[in-house]
């Protein structure tokens, strides 16, 4: 229901009308002329027809509109308003010059479409105008005998407007809030305006007009009510604008890359609003946009990039920040370097798309990788195939690959002994009778073998003049956790971390029957321990068995190993491994909803007395996918999920929240 109309609450900026000076122009005293005759004269040309409006804009349909709204209208581009004003004086600034043009023609009223970017210098008509209000799509200045008052019209910014709705709101507005037409909202207006306005409806439209956009300024002080409903504190910081579906990156410089849905949330006549479904489906098209952790109300352009991308099949983000995929075609996309401040990304190489047009983890130094169907997947740049490899015996994670470092992945995986047992003896065979020998496959025993399990797969993808050869390291779980049986262990994820004294680093998050325990690692980048897993005799389970002891052991696991609850979902680890997050469910529910809530948590790690983790949110919403944003990892950037109105399905906005010190 349309909330009742207030006129205090009206979109309409009046100004106060500058007082009345009366001139008397004398031809015959020298001295009168000055720049400013314009602002003060009267009576110029012809006398000014209250129903007369020029508008200067690049929408000469709106002149249609105001024409079935009463007025008699004139239209013309800003170049050509100033060009007709200038001929009648050429030392007139532009604004000058469009004012001179309509009181020399007896226009009663200038209206200038601001809904592009324009921007016009109106303190020089009254110095007591202030700036437009967000939102604006006009202003509109008097002329002439009609005095000098300047006001504004324009819809709630929040809400995307259908063109041409967003105009003519505005347009209509900002002439209902000059002196000499509102006097028609109480029959005070002269007989031909009332005359016009009573044939047209044209009050009424207005009426019409306000009380839809203060509803959807209610609607919008709702939803910024949710940000009071926060218990946690500090409280989070609303990234995303009002039911508006917003995505969010953090970026290697510091700043977090977003990709908006505005739009989802429009209004087609301006005078109601609703919300597309389609729009707010998981996949939309999106603006990119880049705020830093300080500003995050400060929405900086991303020029370079193309104006709107599909999210989230039309976009990859590094997860160092650093690069991003964007598909040209269904078979290749193009990769992106950050290279500078704020959003300085760079087009590089094209890179081909993974099976299925799935554009893997892009890395910055020109190459995307993802475990797919249980095998590993890679392109190079400017290369016109991707490559593949099934390692014998070994499961590759769906999707959970991290890149090492610009040449090394990791991926957890399961193990199939026996497999890979009953693969190398097949190659044996082969290559024997390739030398021509005669060879049959070797019964494969199972009695020796290492037991089945998880493990985490380090590769090094190969040159790219390089098919025959691929160095891997494999790290069976219970290297991870010494003393467990393997059977009872499971590898959730492994999180990457910045090479430590030369050595790869990661955090493996491994299930044991217990707990779920975050375990530090590192692996020596470059020793026996890599070996070739395309080669003919390449035996998994000798691989897996632990080496001899020495000074140096290729693998350390770092202790004490650090306990996360084993229904933590969404978990991260920061950049510089100080931190863990998550999110846990708790049990306030929603009195109309059964289904509990999700909260952030933080945990700080490699303490040698173990901390607690601190709840970071406490509120009705559903909070989801934290991860670390900021030059340090400083910020907290998580998807919260609300529902703001009845008629609006549940959206997932964005909002972050800095780490205590």
């Amino acid at each position: 229901m349309a909330a009742e109309f207030d006129p205090a609450d009206s979109l309409v900026a009046r100004t106060k009308s500058s007082p009345f000076v009366s001139v008397i122009a004398v031809v015959a005293v020298v001295g009168v002329a000055s720049a400013a005759w314009w602002m003060f004269g009267r009576g110029k040309g012809e006398a000014e027809d209250p129903a007369r409006v020029l508008i200067v804009g690049p929408t000469p349909e709106l002149a249609g509109f105001l024409e079935r709204e009463g007025f008699d209208v004139d239209h013309l581009s800003v170049g050509e308003a100033i060009g007709q004003g200038q001929r009648l004086d050429a030392s007139l600034d532009d604004l000058g010059a469009m004012l001179e043009y309509a009181d020399q023609h007896g226009i009663g009223y200038l209206a200038l479409n601001m809904a592009h970017g324009e921007q016009y210098e109106l303190t020089s008509v009254d110095p007591d105008v202030g700036p437009a209000p967000a939102g604006t799509t006009f202003a509109v200045v008097s002329v002439g005998d009609l005095g000098n008052t300047v006001s504004y019209g324009g819809v709630v910014p929040e809400v995307e407007h259908d063109k041409p709705a967003g105009e003519q709101v505005g347009l209509l507005l900002a002439l209902f809030g000059q002196p000499e037409i509102a006097k028609a909202r109480d029959q005070q207006a002269d007989n031909d305006l009332m005359i016009r306005f009573g044939s047209a409806g044209t009050v009424e439209d207005v009426v019409e007009y306000e009380k839809g956009q203060e509803t959807m300024r209610r609607q919008v002080a709702a939803w910024a009510e949710l940000a009071n409903k926060e218990r946690g504190e500090p409280k989070p910081s609303e990234i995303a604008g009002a039911y508006e579906q917003l995505r969010g990156w953090p970026l290697a410089n510091g700043t977090v890359l977003l990709a908006s849905g505005r739009g989802g949330w429009h209004s087609k006549t301006g005078r109601e609003s609703e919300w597309e479904t389609a729009e707010l489906a998981p996949s939309f098209d999106a603006e990119l946009t880049v705020v830093a952790t300080d500003a995050l109300g400060e929405r900086l352009a991303c020029d370079g990039l193309p104006d709107t991308v599909s999210i989230p099949a039309g976009m990859a983000v590094a997860p160092a920040g650093d690069a991003l995929l964007i598909p040209t075609d269904r078979w290749v996309a193009d990769l992106w370097v950050l290279t500078g401040p704020a959003c300085s990304f760079e087009k590089r190489d094209p890179i081909r798309r993974l099976d299925g047009g799935e554009l893997g983890v892009p890395r910055a130094s020109g190459r995307t990788a993802q475990a797919l169907g249980g095998r590993l997947m890679w392109a190079d740049a400017k290369m016109r195939a991707y490559r593949q490899v099934q390692i014998d015996g070994v499961e590759l994670r769906e999707l959970e690959l991290s890149w090492a470092n610009d040449e090394i992945v990791v991926v957890p995986a399961a193990l199939d002994h026996a497999v890979a047992a009953g693969a190398r003896a097949r190659r044996l065979a082969a290559a024997a009778e390739l030398d021509g020998d005669a060879a049959t496959v070797a019964a494969v025993n199972p009695a020796p073998l290492p037991a089945n399990g998880d493990a985490l797969i380090f590769v090094r993808l190969p040159a790219v003049d390089q098919d025959d050869q691929m160095e891997a390291t494999v790290v069976p779980v219970e290297w991870l956790v010494p003393g467990a049986d393997a059977s009872s262990l499971a590898i959730r994820q492994v999180f990457a971390q910045p090479e430590a004294d030369g050595r790869l680093a990661a955090i493996a998050l491994v299930d044991t029957p217990d707990a779920a325990r975050l375990v530090s690692l590192t692996l020596a980048a470059v020793g026996p321990h890599w070996q070739d897993v395309l080669a003919t005799d390449y035996d998994l389970a000798a691989a897996t068995r632990p080496a001899a002891a020495s000074e140096d052991p290729p693998l350390r696991v770092m202790a004490p190993t650090t306990e996360v609850p084993r229904d933590a979902h969404n978990l991260a680890v920061s950049p510089t491994g100080e931190y863990a997050t998550w999110t846990a469910t708790f049990g306030e529910t929603d009195p109309d909803s059964p289904v509990a809530n999700f909260e952030i948590m933080l945990l700080a790690l490699g303490l040698e007395t173990p901390a607690a983790a601190v709840r970071m949110t406490d509120n009705d919403r559903s909070d989801l996918r934290p991860r670390f944003a900021g030059a340090r990892g400083e910020v907290l950037v998580f998807d919260s999920a609300y529902a703001g109105a009845p008629t609006l399905p549940e959206l997932e906005a964005l909002r972050a929240l800095p780490i205590p010190p």
